[in-house]
């Protein structure tokens, strides 16, 4: 009887968000960029893509294995644009998706600058995804690159019962979660019908970046990139339980990328040295 009332209970969860995460896509989805990304197909005669996250690890991986990132499909995301290694590899594949761009006006910030910069300076054919919201028009305004196509995708997360999720995915209406880049970024490979995806520098390490300053009491972390080993951010006052709770989100959307990614018959791997991701199983590069 207990088994029984818990299976109801869980059940009933799943629905109740089901119909939450409808209502979110009938509200803040767009049905033509879900159409648009059902019918894409990635070019050219591999089946392989390297996603890459911006995590510490990958700055071992530029300096031993550089080449081989050159000679195959890749997708970088956010401020990846503003190193060196982005015009060395040439990403075929872009995604923005932090809020410096789509939470009211585009930030004035330096790196921000620079980065539209350097996208727009792009002398190759590259696919730029970002997020189907009503202040992308900024933007699309400022990227003037033909050489730069943009792909509208749709970030509203989207958790509920696993043959809603397929179909609200396989129609490019959702993905599991946008609490973290990687995430969408590995969903659009999938819709770009890639069999085999490989993701560096998803370290997935913020746990282990945290602590307390002895001088005040406060936490904080070290939000670190391959590009900046040292970025200090300090919590506010119950910020620490809310990213808490984000790190879980964004191991538990991997943990459905998963189960998602062998219904479709995709394989991925997780290179990245160090990575806190058990979703996928790891595979050592030659190089390390």
């Amino acid at each position: 009887m207990k088994k029984t009332l818990e299976k109801t209970y869980h059940t009933t969860i799943k629905l109740c968000r089901t119909v939450a995460c409808l209502a979110s896509v009938g509200v803040f989805s767009s049905f033509k960029a879900g159409r648009a990304l059902k019918k894409a197909h990635h070019d050219g005669d591999s089946d392989s893509v390297l996603v890459l996250g911006n995590g510490p690890s990958l700055k071992e991986h530029f300096e031993h294995g550089l080449d081989y990132f050159k000679e195959h499909d890749t997708i970088a995301v956010n401020f990846f644009a503003n190193t060196d290694e982005f015009a060395i590899i040439q990403p075929k594949y872009y995604m923005l998706l932090d809020p410096a761009f789509f939470e009211g006006p585009i930030s004035k910030e330096e790196r921000t600058i620079k980065l539209l910069e350097h996208l727009n300076s792009v002398s190759w054919k590259m696919t730029l995804f970002i997020p189907y919201v009503k202040s992308t028009d900024g933007i699309r305004r400022k990227l003037t690159n033909e050489n730069v196509t943009i792909q509208l995708f749709n970030k509203v997360t989207f958790e509920g019962l696993p043959c809603v999720e397929r179909w609200i995915w396989d129609n490019g209406l959702g993905v599991p979660s946008s609490i973290n880049v990687l995430i969408p970024a590995v969903m659009m490979m999938m819709a770009m019908k890639y069999k085999n995806i490989y993701l560096y520098g998803a370290d997935f390490s913020w746990m282990s970046l945290i602590a307390v300053d002895p001088q005040n009491n406060r936490a904080y972390m070290n939000d670190r990139h391959f590009y900046d080993m040292s970025s200090v951010v300090y919590f506010e006052k119950g910020r620490y339980k809310m990213n808490s709770y984000y790190n879980y989100q964004a191991f538990d959307a991997m943990d459905r990328i998963a189960d998602y990614a062998q219904h479709r018959g995709i394989n991925i791997v997780n290179r990245s040295q160090g990575s806190f991701i058990d979703s996928f199983p790891y595979e050592k590069p030659s190089w390390l």
